[in-house]
């Protein structure tokens, strides 16, 4: 059976035989990187890759970017990601080298609300550049960060300064 069948019931005699009507082939839907990351760390299930759904939606740069963000598993993926590697050999050697257990990934991203006087306030903050100042804006906490941009925008006490 390839997909859903219907079948005609508008015969009412029971002694007759079901007819099948049409047939619909179901695709597939291509597996989410979090499927991936989870066949491979808290459900361990092994992957078929013949299947289409699986090796359409297999990327190693994106599972190495994921596993990379949890300090326990960013030595692997550091090892991993220097051998040329099929989708299927990736994939089984982080099945085989991690472990059963739930990971939880804090996906960094760039912090795009800031403008870019909120970075020179930090670069002058710091006394640093603006590109470093944005790489800083990216492990500052948000507390920190509105502390620094209040301190500049409104001065020590409050009242907004004035540039002479």
């Amino acid at each position: 059976m390839s997909g859903l069948e219907f079948i005609d019931w508008s015969n009412d005699d029971d002694d007759a035989e079901e007819i099948v009507i049409y047939d619909i082939p179901v695709q597939k839907k291509t597996k989410t990187i979090f499927q991936f990351l989870s066949a491979l760390t808290d459900k361990k299930e092994k992957l078929d890759f013949s299947d289409t759904s699986v090796s359409k939606g297999y990327n190693q740069f994106m599972i190495n970017r994921w596993l990379s963000m949890n300090e326990f598993t960013l030595m692997f993926v550091e090892d991993i990601n220097t051998m040329n590697l099929t989708d299927e050999q990736h994939f089984d050697i982080l099945f085989s080298i991690l472990p059963k257990r739930k990971f939880y990934f804090d996906y960094v991203k760039n912090n795009k609300s800031l403008s870019n006087d909120d970075y020179k306030y930090i670069s002058d903050y710091f006394e640093i550049s603006i590109k470093d100042a944005k790489n800083y804006s990216r492990i500052l906490s948000v507390d920190d960060i509105n502390g620094i941009l209040t301190k500049y925008r409104y001065g020590e006490n409050g009242k907004q300064t004035i540039e002479v």
